[in-house]
């Protein structure tokens, strides 16, 4: 019996090409084979797809076709969606405990068989998945919760650190808007030219209130815009947004006199006493002012909590009120939560 190692059979140009170098196509490198290219070009083209759809919608391609499918179906069982997506459950619950933490999307068991769980998109999920530009509506302003109304502007500001905003037609959400408003958050921020509160977290027109005055600090006048934009107006959260470099924290800090701005800075001046600072106060002190700056919006949030009629909405669950400082140097946020 011949039992010497057969010879290999010459391979064929079908079934392996010879390079110009006269190289099988087996011998090139890994990197180098076509399907290696293809797989990398695809993986680029993914990761382009996944940036477009981060800008535009604030989502992943993956949410976003879930969002999608919802959109179509309205509501449909968890098995069933997963099926449609190809996803398994694992996966869909993860991109479905992110949607319904934006308000997009609810899971609820289902009535005829409790073991079974049924996915439907909310109204303010429609109508991102209709239009991610489209201007809020009662419906929508009415299905975001607290929380939510939180979580998109954290995810906002994100985006406008990196220069990625969500682009819009401006024009056509001033036309959508003229007959009415239903922003799902207020701002208290300071006049500061560096920190308009819509670009800092990346929203668009008739998604925010904005209230603003140097040193964001509340007055009668403050808290009354407030009422009306929780109270009458709708919206769900209020953000006093203090910033890094405030020259109306600075101003207080040096007990400045000047006009009508010796009786603004008087508003802000007791952020600094309850520091109990030893020594002569001076804004060359940077970090005497930071600390000024987040205790003036420690405070301010705890005047509004104190509030009645934004206090009773917070009892409801209605209204979340928190705290929040913006660098002006990196153009990112910190949350006080």
């Amino acid at each position: 019996m011949d039992v010497s190692t057969p010879s290999r059979r010459p391979r064929s140009a079908e079934s392996c090409p010879w390079q110009a170098d006269g190289r099988f196509a087996a011998d090139l490198p890994l990197e180098d084979y076509p399907s290696t290219m293809l797989l990398r070009l695809a993986q680029a083209i993914q990761q382009q797809v996944s940036a477009t759809y981060a800008r535009a919608h604030g989502l992943s391609v993956a949410e976003w076709r879930m969002l999608a499918r919802l959109n179509s179906e309205g509501s449909v069982q968890l098995a069933t969606l997963c099926r449609a997506l190809a996803m398994d459950k694992a996966y869909a619950g993860r991109l479905l405990r992110s949607l319904g933490a934006q308000s997009l999307v609810t899971v609820e068991a289902d009535p005829a068989h409790g073991r079974r769980l049924i996915v439907a998109i909310t109204p303010a999920g429609r109508a991102l998945a209709q239009d991610s530009c489209a201007v809020p509506t009662r419906d929508v302003q009415a299905a975001i919760s607290p929380d939510a109304a939180l979580q998109r502007l954290r995810e906002g500001n994100p985006r406008f650190v990196a220069g990625q905003p969500i682009q819009c037609d401006l024009r056509a959400q001033v036309r959508a808007s003229a007959g009415g408003q239903a922003p799902f958050a207020a701002v208290l921020g300071c006049i500061d030219s560096r920190v308009p509160p819509e670009l800092v977290f990346d929203q668009r027109l008739g998604d925010i209130f904005a209230a603003r005055v140097a040193g964001n600090f509340v007055n009668d006048d403050i808290l009354g815009s407030l009422e009306f934009a929780t109270q009458l107006a709708g919206a769900r959260l209020i953000v006093v947004l203090g910033h890094t470099e405030c020259g109306a924290i600075k101003g207080a800090v040096d007990n400045a006199k000047l006009g009508h701005l010796t009786g603004l800075l008087a508003q802000i001046r007791p952020s600094l006493e309850r520091l109990h600072y030893r020594g002569t106060p001076s804004s060359k002190d940077q970090a005497l002012v930071q600390r000024v700056a987040e205790r003036n919006v420690q405070d301010a949030v705890t005047r509004l909590n104190a509030a009645p009629v934004l206090a009773a909405l917070v009892q409801a669950g209605q209204l979340r009120i928190v705290g929040a400082m913006h660098d002006v140097a990196t153009g990112r946020i910190g949350w006080q939560v």
